[in-house]
């Protein structure tokens, strides 16, 4: 029995750390998933649950993000809206917590454009765009930096 518990709190404590362990490489591509499965999205979000907003970020941008995108997958209205406005109250905080960063814009441009207009969530998109336009010949990261040219040329 002892050693039952031993195991049961081992796993407890490591289930953060593989949350923030996930690679951004790895969170991307779950992120590109996530859009075409409603498994994957469901995967994402699980992954990205148990993180520490305020240290990571970035990785809750996506996990809010996957959860806007839920209500392409799952449910009727009420559970779609419900999907949406949890995944913008957290993409909005990350974002007012960390306005420079760039691949928290890049994700709310991207949910913005392929949001239906009803919803009223578009607002940004101009400042984002422009945002996103001016911060990217400086960026490093290869693969951001293909990500947000992609959808900026759509």
């Amino acid at each position: 029995m002892k050693l039952a518990f031993m195991l049961g709190m081992g796993l407890l404590l490591c289930l953060p750390f593989t949350a923030q362990s996930q690679t951004l490489s790895e969170v991307r591509a779950g992120y590109r998933a996530a859009a075409e499965s409603e498994a994957a999205c469901r995967q994402l979000i699980g992954k990205l649950s148990s993180l520490d907003t305020a240290g990571y970020p970035v990785h809750a941008g996506y996990r809010a993000a996957a959860i806007m995108m839920m209500a392409k997958h799952d449910g009727g209205p009420a559970r779609k809206f419900s999907y949406f406005e949890k995944g913008k109250k957290l993409m909005e905080k990350m974002i007012q917590q960390n306005p420079e960063s760039i691949e928290l814009r890049y994700l709310r441009y991207a949910v913005q454009l392929n949001l239906p207009g009803f919803l009223g969530y578009k607002r940004q998109m101009k400042g984002d765009r422009v945002f996103l336009n001016k911060y990217l010949p400086d960026l490093k990261d290869a693969e951001l930096k293909k990500m947000i040219e992609d959808i900026l040329s759509q």
